[in-house]
């Protein structure tokens, strides 16, 4: 299961042109699911002389790839979800701090995901914003033996049903990791 969530750092390359992402540059990471885009990217990094990297199966998971913001803007990639970063220094300590709208927009958009590990990343990611105090737990539905948590964002005064997939300890911590890894890689 974890390989399906496993999404690479960046690579520090433009996923449209293949120019390399220079310290302090401004640029879009997005997550595409599957390997959808990822001939594109390649055909940009082989126009550019660096050659095929070799990528693994991410099998209903998400790949990651960064954009300068020429080719974001030119190209317009249709993507999962997507937020504007910077290249840190080379020396620069990274941030830890992750953008609550960032959280916020992954959830929403896994809300008609019916896939079983992407019914447990928007479960844990609704843990995270539980937390934060943007959802708040209201109450619990029972339907066809399956339990949904309906929460309000408090903000927007709207409601989500969440399914609990009823993971256990193990799970929760394995699909966190997963979501960290997605997450500091260079936010």
């Amino acid at each position: 299961m974890i390989a399906d969530w496993e999404v690479a750092k960046t690579q520090g390359v433009c996923a449209g042109c293949g120019q390399s992402l220079e310290p302090r540059q401004e640029y879009y990471a997005a997550l595409v699911e599957g390997s959808g885009q990822t001939a594109q990217a390649e055909a940009a990094k082989e126009a550019a002389g660096q050659g095929k990297e070799e990528k693994p199966e991410t099998s209903g998971g998400f790949e990651r790839l960064d954009y300068c913001e020429q080719c974001w803007q030119r190209e317009s990639p249709q993507v999962f979800c997507f937020w504007k970063t910077c290249v840190p220094e080379p020396a620069q300590k990274k941030k830890l701090l992750v953008d609550d709208e960032v959280l916020l927009q992954f959830f929403e958009r896994l809300d008609q995901a019916s896939e079983r590990v992407k019914i447990n990343f928007r479960f844990v990611l609704a843990l995270i914003l539980m937390r934060k105090r943007i959802l708040k737990y209201q109450q619990t539905q029972l339907r066809d033996g399956q339990e949904f948590w309906i929460m309000g964002q408090l903000r927007q005064q709207t409601k989500h049903e969440v399914l609990n997939p009823r993971l256990d300890d193990a799970q929760i911590e394995e699909v966190s990791e997963q979501l960290s890894a997605i997450l500091r890689s260079e936010l």
